[in-house]
């Protein structure tokens, strides 16, 4: 009697080496999700808490937005602040560099209508403004936090 094709022990062993291929390359692809998620989750995006105190135009021309911000307690390397301004209709980001901005402290950021001008049409209303902390993580990379603030007002700009 001369039978032909694979025993039961070769059958075996081929189903279990391409079980552990399968699992090796599922392995694979989760352990890169895992690892571009986790370097983008620092306790300094978490820690960096910002407020907006006063949002006004200035005492001498309509044609600057200044923005006064509180920095909480909480460490973390600010690198930058980025402001979302909306018109009602349409929410802009701006970026401006936080030095001198450390726990505790306050500052105004100034946004001028040479910055908006490439954005929005003037004069303008800026409805809402929201903020948003730039941590600088090391090796010249940053991480943009959400949102975490946002103040309604109702400036016009020209």
């Amino acid at each position: 009697m001369l039978k032909k094709g694979l025993s039961t022990v070769v059958t075996t062993v081929i189903m279990i080496l391409l079980v552990l291929v399968a699992v090796g390359v599922v392995w694979v692809v989760i352990k890169n999700i895992i690892e571009d998620t986790t370097s983008q989750i620092t306790p300094d995006k978490i820690l960096v808490s910002l407020d907006i105190i006063d949002v006004n135009n200035g005492t001498l021309t309509p044609t600057v937005l200044n923005i006064k911000v509180k920095r909480d307690p909480g460490e973390g390397a600010l690198a930058a602040v980025n402001f979302g301004l909306s018109d009602g209709t349409d929410t802009y980001i701006f970026e401006k560099t936080a030095t001198g901005l450390e726990e505790l402290e306050e500052k105004t950021f100034r946004i001028t209508n040479s910055d908006l001008s490439d954005k929005f049409t003037f004069p303008v209303t800026i409805k809402e403004v929201k903020i948003a902390a730039v941590i600088d993580v090391g090796d010249g990379e940053t991480v943009t936090g959400d949102f975490i603030d946002s103040y309604t007002t109702d400036l016009s700009i020209s």
